[in-house]
C-alpha cells in the first residue's frame, strides 16, 4: 500500500476587518458612544431586573463587531458612580443578547482567557494594549512562511483556520513577538471608570500588563470558536 503524501501547508493571508493596526484606527473604528437615553435605560433595567429592549440593536451591532469585525469595541458613556455597585448585573444584562455566560462576573487579575467574547467593566482608570491576531499572522507570513506553518501545527498552535473560521491564541514565539513589536501594531486605550471594553480573544490579543481595575464576564456564542485547535488544551475562560 502506498503511504499517503503529507499534506502541504498552504498559507493564505487573512483579509477583512479583523486585520488591523492600532495606529490606523480612528476612535470611530473601536468606540460605541452611549448617550444619556441609553444610560437611563440601563439604570432603569438594573433597578427592575428588566431586559435592555432599546439597546438590542446596539448590542446586536456589538456582537457582529466581536464575531465578524475587528473583535474589539469600547462602550463609553455610562455613569460609573451609579452603576458600580451593580457591576455584575450590568454585565449580565449587556451580555444576554450576545451570548451565554461561561462563568460569573469577577475581578480580573490576569489577561482575559478562553471565551468567544469578554465584557470588561472598568472600575477606574486602566491602560490597555491590544493587537490584532490576524495582523500578527500576516506579519509572520510575510517574514517567514515556514515559521507560520509551525504556528499552525505546534503544541499548542497559535493559529487555526478550520472551516474558514480564523482564530489566534498568543503563545511563546519569537516570530510573534517580532510581529507584535512592529511600529503601529498595537492599539492603546486609556479606559475611564464606567467604560465597557468588549473583546474577542480569538481575534484580539491582550499585550499589556494584567488588569487592575476590570470586572469581566466571559461569554460563549454560537457558532463558537472554542472548539478550534488553538483552545483545545485550555478550559474556557481559563
Amino acid at each position: 500500500m502506498t503511504a499517503p503524501h503529507p499534506t502541504t501547508f498552504r498559507p493564505a493571508p487573512q483579509a477583512g476587518d479583523h486585520v488591523w493596526h492600532g495606529d490606523a484606527l480612528s476612535p470611530d473604528g473601536w468606540m460605541l458612544a452611549l448617550g444619556a437615553e441609553a444610560a437611563a435605560e440601563i439604570a432603569a433595567a438594573l433597578g427592575k431586573s428588566a431586559s435592555l429592549t432599546g439597546l438590542v440593536p446596539l448590542l446586536g451591532d456589538l456582537a457582529l463587531r466581536l464575531d465578524h469585525g475587528r473583535g474589539v469595541a469600547l462602550l463609553r458613556g455610562l455613569p460609573a458612580e451609579k452603576l458600580a455597585p451593580d457591576a455584575a448585573a450590568l454585565l449580565g444584562l449587556m451580555g444576554a443578547p450576545i451570548g451565554r455566560p461561561l462563568a460569573k462576573s469577577s475581578r480580573l487579575t490576569e489577561a482575559p482567557g478562553a471565551a468567544d467574547a469578554w465584557l470588561l467593566l472598568a472600575g477606574g482608570a486602566e491602560d490597555v494594549v491590544l493587537a490584532s491576531a490576524a495582523a500578527a499572522h500576516n506579519a509572520v507570513m510575510a517574514a517567514d512562511r515556514a515559521g507560520l506553518a509551525h504556528l499552525f501545527t505546534g503544541s499548542p498552535p497559535a493559529f487555526s483556520a478550520k472551516g474558514g473560521n480564523f482564530a489566534g491564541r498568543r503563545v511563546v514565539s519569537q516570530a510573534l513577538d517580532a510581529a507584535l513589536a512592529q511600529p503601529g501594531a498595537a492599539l492603546r486605550l486609556a479606559l475611564r471608570a464606567g467604560d465597557v471594553l468588549a473583546i474577542n480573544p480569538s481575534l484580539v490579543w491582550w499585550l499589556g500588563p494584567p488588569p487592575v481595575n476590570l470586572i469581566g464576564l466571559p461569554l460563549v456564542t454560537e457558532p463558537s470558536r472554542l472548539g478550534l485547535p488553538v483552545w483545545g488544551d485550555v478550559s474556557p475562560a481559563g
